[in-house]
């Protein structure tokens, strides 16, 4: 099983007055160009699709696009961030239940999604963003058990998920994780709303070993997922969103799955230089 990894493209985002459309339409077609090259199993987009609730028309029509082209490709799943409306999401998921086939998910609660990729079971526990307020409206088991804490509440979540996720990947299945969540320890790239990357939204990374791989996305600066116990990343955000990310170098992470599991990185272009 081979898996792309993308997050964070932030379409509709501005700096000052000027869009970012054209930074995100080249660096959209750097990554149709690798995943067209990569012919991958599976795609994951973890979460801040938009850079707002209510993208423009024109943000939307090139999403649409591009989720077209990757799902031409493989089997897509869309965690909602932060910056994304769970409305929007929800919306967009029936739009693209009406196809014979469904091909694409976009993913406003916590779940998972079961997949038979060439003859492997496969699963993937989804934990979209959740504020500290909505803890206690998706927590899993004893809700006494972690006192109303964010990192305690999400920690459980997150058994709960893999749990289930094990169960229907079944002895010789694939199972993966993935979400946008501040795992504590992980560096912020610069640009992300510090609110939501401070000490009350930061989780464990404790228990995601479960998973063969663990696709995060909300930390803008590509890098492994800090404690070094688990196989994963934050795959970074699609292009430079402002100054303090200039100096980053935007890419995908590809995930080859086999008898081992073999994790790299390919760079994407970035649009225009911010000076």
């Amino acid at each position: 099983v081979k898996v792309l990894h993308t997050s964070d493209w932030h379409l509709g985002a501005r700096l000052g007055r000027h869009a970012r459309q054209p930074d995100h339409v080249v660096a959209l077609q750097g990554l149709l160009s690798v995943a067209r090259e990569e012919q991958p199993d599976l795609i994951l987009h973890t979460g801040d699709l938009f850079d707002g609730s209510r993208p423009p028309y024109e943000s939307l029509d090139l999403a649409v696009q591009a989720l077209r082209g990757l799902t031409e490709l493989a089997p897509t799943i869309v965690l909602c961030g932060n910056h994304d409306s769970a409305s929007l999401f929800n919306v967009l998921h029936d739009l693209a239940g009406l196809a014979a086939e469904r091909r694409l998910w976009f993913v406003a609660a916590p779940q998972v999604i079961a997949l038979e990729i060439d003859g492997t079971s496969t699963a993937v526990a989804c934990v979209p963003f959740v504020p500290p307020t909505a803890i206690a409206d998706v927590a899993r088991g004893d809700l006494a058990a972690f006192e109303g804490t964010y990192a305690d509440g999400i920690s459980a979540l997150t058994q709960a998920l893999l749990d289930e996720a094990e169960e229907r990947a079944g002895r010789n299945g694939v199972v993966l994780f993935a979400a946008h969540l501040h795992v504590h320890g992980a560096a912020p790239g610069g640009s992300e709303k510090r609110i939501s990357v401070g000490e009350d939204y930061a989780t464990y990374g404790s228990g995601l070993h479960r998973a063969i791989y663990s696709a995060f996305g909300h930390i803008h600066d590509p890098q492994l997922l800090p404690g070094g116990t688990t196989t994963g990343r934050y795959a970074g955000s699609l292009i430079p969103i402002d100054f303090g990310e200039h100096e980053q170098v935007k890419q995908a992470v590809l995930v080859d799955i086999d008898s081992d599991v073999v994790v790299r990185s390919v760079a994407l272009p970035g649009g225009r230089p911010l000076t």
